[in-house]
C-alpha cells in the first residue's frame, strides 16, 4: 500500500472519529453518558469528565475530542484532563484486548500474548489507582452537577446537520496542520 492511499485512509477515519465526536455532543448523548457515570466523580476524576473512561470503550477519538472541547470551553484545567486520561487508561486497554490483542495477537504469538495482557492490565490498574488517588484529594468537596438527571435528547435533522458540520470543520483543521508534513515525508521518501 503507498502512503498516498494509507493516508487517505487515515483521514478518512479521523474525519470519521470527527463528525461522531460532534454529533454526540450535539444530540446531547455525551451529557446522558455523563450524568450516567457522574458517580465516577467520586472516585477521583473531574465531574465535568466523567463520560471519557465510558467513551473510551466506544472509540478513543470521540473521549479525546469530547475532554478537548471541555479544555477549550474552559472548564477543566489540563490536570484535569491528564488525571481522567490517565485514569482511563483501564478502560482503553480493555479496549485494545477486545479489538486487537484477542483476535489478531492471541492467533499469532498465543500464550505469550496472555502473558502480555495480563501485564499490561496488571500495569493499568496500578496507575489507575495512583491517578485516583491523586485525583480524589484534588476533587474533595467538588459537586457533582447531575443535571437534573433530564437531559433531552435532540435527534432533529438540524443536529445531525450541525455535529456533520462542526465534525467536518475540525477534521479540515486537523488535515490542513498535518498535509504539509505528510508531504514532506512523502517527497523525502521517494528523493531518497
Amino acid at each position: 500500500m503507498d502512503f498516498l492511499r494509507l493516508y487517505m485512509i487515515s483521514i478518512a477515519l479521523i474525519t470519521l472519529g470527527y463528525i461522531l465526536a460532534e454529533t454526540l455532543s450535539e444530540t446531547n448523548l455525551i451529557r446522558l453518558i455523563g450524568v450516567k457515570t457522574a458517580k465516577i466523580a467520586k472516585l477521583g476524576i473531574h465531574p465535568a469528565l466523567t463520560p471519557v473512561p465510558a467513551l473510551y470503550l466506544v472509540s478513543p477519538r470521540v473521549a479525546h475530542a469530547n475532554a478537548s472541547a471541555l479544555l477549550k470551553e474552559g472548564r477543566i484545567k489540563p490536570i484535569d484532563l491528564y488525571i481522567a486520561i490517565l485514569a482511563s487508561n483501564l478502560s482503553l486497554r480493555i479496549m485494545y484486548v477486545y479489538r486487537y490483542y484477542l483476535p489478531v495477537l492471541l492467533p499469532l504469538l498465543g500464550i505469550v500474548t496472555l502473558y502480555f495482557i495480563g501485564l499490561r492490565i496488571l500495569f493499568d490498574f496500578l496507575l489507575v489507582f495512583v491517578v485516583l488517588m491523586i485525583g480524589r484529594r484534588r476533587y474533595k468537596g467538588e459537586k457533582v452537577n447531575s443535571e437534573n438527571n433530564k437531559i433531552k435528547l435532540n435527534f432533529s435533522k438540524k443536529a445531525f446537520k450541525k455535529g456533520l458540520i462542526k465534525g467536518l470543520k475540525a477534521s479540515l483543521k486537523f488535515v490542513s496542520r498535518f498535509t504539509p508534513l505528510f508531504l514532506l515525508v512523502v517527497l523525502m521518501l521517494k528523493s531518497g
